[in-house]
């Protein structure tokens, strides 16, 4: 499935109910549940634990979970009638003037 297919099937999949506000509650909501899945990656000292507790692997966790993350932010940018390649349009030119030598610096370039 390609991007543009990818978003197709979101708004299809999405509620019509579903609000801006609501899209990006459901964001905040799975960023918390991948974040979370890193912060017991940094905690179980055996990850045979977290393997047996998921039923998966830390990586096969990392994927469902920015799956979902995924899904909320497509669903969340459609809200406002704007696409993934616009933004990644808008963030390569935004990324290329602020740095020189077209290579983002470590520093943050110049804002």
């Amino acid at each position: 499935m390609n991007i543009e297919e990818y978003q197709k099937f979101v708004k299809e999949g999405s509620s019509p109910k579903y609000t801006k506000q609501l899209a990006v509650i459901g964001l905040i909501g799975e960023v918390g549940e991948l974040s979370d899945v890193i912060k017991k990656e940094s905690i179980y000292d055996d990850m045979s634990k977290f393997e047996e507790k998921y039923n998966m692997s830390v990586n096969d966790k990392i994927v469902d979970e920015a799956g979902d993350v995924f899904w909320q932010f497509i669903n969340l940018i459609q809200q406002y009638g704007v696409s993934l390649e616009q933004i990644i349009n808008s963030n390569v030119d935004k990324l290329m003037r602020r740095h020189s030598g077209n290579k983002v610096s470590r520093d943050g370039g110049k804002r």
